[in-house]
Order: C-alpha cells, then structure tokens, then sequence
C-alpha cells in the first residue's frame, strides 16, 4: 500500500510505502520526502503483538511491552544514539 502527503510546513512531497505479511500485520514502512533519501521501518512481532521496531541497519528503535489480554503496548521505550561522551546524537522518535 503506498500513501502520498505534502507536508504542510515545508511543501515538500511524502510518500510512504507499506508491506503487510499474510495474517495483513504490518512488517515495512518506507518514507520518502521529495528530494531525500527514504527511510524504512521494520516491525518484529511476538504472535499479533508489535514488539520491537528497527531502522534498515538492525538499530533497535522502539521498543513495546504488552500485558495479557490488553491489545495496546502497556509501555514503549525509544533508544538515543550517544557519542564517545555521552551525547545525544539521534534519537528514534
């Protein structure tokens, strides 16, 4: 499935490209602005439960835990990427 915006504050074009598995969860998201490189998202799934999220590179994005018999994630934790000092230099939002 793919789905075409125009950002609002910039004008610039975005289109974002989704891939489904067979029981239709969602495993892809790539994001493309006008101009710039895409950006892909992959999802892992623990039976119907997202658990983790990853950029293309194997980061470890976000995180989510469940509670039984509750269908949204209970908590998410984001990851930031630090310098040899201890900076932030990305985070996943």
């Amino acid at each position: 499935m793919r789905q075409a915006l125009k950002d609002s504050k910039s004008g610039q074009r975005i289109t974002a490209t989704y891939i489904y598995d067979p029981l239709d969860r969602r495993i892809s998201k790539t994001v493309t602005t006008s101009g710039g490189n895409p950006v892909e998202t992959r999802y892992l799934y623990a039976g119907e439960n997202v658990i983790a999220e990853y950029e293309a590179g194997n980061t470890l994005l976000r995180q989510y835990v469940h509670s039984p018999g509750i269908k949204e994630p209970v908590a998410m934790f984001d990851y930031f990427q630090v310098d040899p000092i201890d900076r932030v230099k990305a985070m996943a939002v």
